[in-house]
């Protein structure tokens, strides 16, 4: 596991899915942007619950682990959980 000091600039939703027919489904899909000590910025899936609990402006600890079984590149690194520094 990977972890560094990091800042929670932005949190986003999409959302995807056809609802409309009556037999389709939505699928929300969560991401959070961090920005890092050098002003570096990534993003991340994220869990539902991390995004709920979480709020743009929170610093702490960023902690991301390897995908064993990443589907495209840019999957190799995941979101594993965020620890707030109050």
């Amino acid at each position: 596991m990977e972890s560094q000091k990091a800042k929670l600039v932005a949190k986003t939703m999409e959302i995807s899915g056809n609802g409309n027919t009556g037999f389709g489904k939505i699928r929300t899909t969560y991401f959070a942007t961090f920005e890092f000590e050098d002003k570096s910025r990534k993003y991340w899936e994220i869990q539902k619950e991390a995004f709920l609990l979480l709020a743009e402006g929170d610093e702490g600890i960023l902690h991301l682990e390897k995908n064993p079984k990443p589907a495209l590149p840019e999957h190799k690194i995941i979101f594993k959980s965020f620890e707030r520094m109050l």
